[in-house]
């Protein structure tokens, strides 16, 4: 029972007025030690668990389970109101030097400050190809997980309630992380990442893939009409300390659907994009080889932002080849085709145009 004023006014919300601590430790054979209970309960939290080793052999195993009924408890020391309740389990064993684990985490009616989500379940497994004095070598982490009735209210107007997540990795050296996949998804919606990473330096090199099945759920929210599938491939390159992206993009919109009059008629129900992207953060941001193709129109040319001045450069070019598909919309008569080249200069906020 700690004495009043012992502990700091946050850790003594958690501990509460009494700690409760069960243990008991059995040696089962000359170099192996047996933790039979191990039982600690503190007024927000409650941890259980048991574990073997052989020291002759290095075989172990353990498992552990810790229950937060009220994630409330936990407030003043995360800062921001919590809710919810939480279990998390954890089980492991084979060699000391070379474990594997299983991760299991599970939660209901979580807050965090305005955030809300109704379900939260994940398990990760966590295995040691090498041992663990070769430090990240050989270390893989692979695992699912997804979260339910999510309240985000910044991105409230976003169908994003539900978010399923995998993730597959393998660090093959010290500084190389085989990133085999990552994958977000919701209804509609998902989000593919595969490549390599250095985590010291954060250099890396990788393939991003996004589809989105129905543009409806995304763009009705925001009162616009547009239905349609998309897919986007990037290839992306970033230096050290991401000084540097270079990207390489193509997209495909499909179906196309509830787009404003005239834009309909050029653009159709195909529209296929490619563009090489660059991006410097502290000093500029390049889009070159730009084309991007509709049913009867064509955009093309590169531009330049340079930072901090926000100084404009490029050149585009327009081509409506088909006139004659905007009668309907202008309610002329039209005939033939038109080509439009623009230069850009100046700033963003003033830019100058010539044509």
């Amino acid at each position: 029972e700690p004495a009043p004023r012992l502990l700091p006014e946050d850790v003594a919300t958690v501990v509460g007025e009494r700690i409760g601590l069960g243990v008991t430790v059995a040696q089962t054979g000359p170099q192996e030690v047996s933790l039979e209970r191990l039982q600690l309960t503190t007024a927000a939290a409650e941890l259980s668990g048991d574990a073997w080793a052989d020291l002759d052999s290095e075989d172990f195993r353990a498992s552990a389970a810790m229950a937060v009924a009220d994630l409330d408890a936990l407030s003043s020391l995360a800062g921001e109101t919590l809710a919810g309740t939480m279990r998390l389990e954890i089980t492991a064993d084979g060699k000391l030097q070379q474990p594997q684990a299983n991760v299991r985490l599970q939660g209901s009616g979580l807050g965090y400050g305005a955030i809300r989500a109704g379900r939260l379940t994940t398990s990760m497994d966590v295995v040691a190809h090498e041992p663990l004095e070769a430090g990240l070598r050989g270390l893989q982490l692979s695992g699912s997980g997804g979260i339910e009735g999510v309240h985000v209210p910044e991105i409230e107007p976003l169908p994003l309630d539900a978010l399923d997540w995998q993730i597959d990795a393998v660090a093959r050296e010290e500084d190389a992380i085989d990133l085999n996949l990552l994958r977000l998804s919701s209804a509609d919606l998902a989000v593919e990442v595969r490549g390599e990473v250095d985590p010291q330096t954060l250099a890396a090199a990788g393939q991003v893939d996004l589809t989105v099945a129905s543009l409806a759920r995304l763009a009705g929210p925001f009162g616009q009409p547009v239905d349609g599938a998309l897919q986007l491939h990037a290839d992306v390159v970033a230096a050290e300390q991401a000084r540097q992206i270079d990207a390489r993009l193509e997209a495909t919109l499909d179906r196309l659907t509830g787009l404003p009059p005239g834009a309909a008629e050029l653009l159709g129900a195909k529209v296929e994009l490619t563009t090489a992207v660059q991006v410097r953060p502290a000093s500029e941001l390049r889009i070159t080889d730009l084309a991007l193709a509709g049913e009867a129109a064509s955009l093309g040319g590169a531009l330049g932002l340079s930072l901090p001045d926000n100084r404009l450069d490029g050149a585009l070019s327009l081509s409506l080849p088909r006139l004659a598909v905007l009668e309907p919309v202008l309610e002329q008569k039209l005939e033939g085709a038109l080509e439009l080249d623009a230069t850009l200069a100046g700033t963003a906020p003033a830019p100058e145009v010539e044509l």
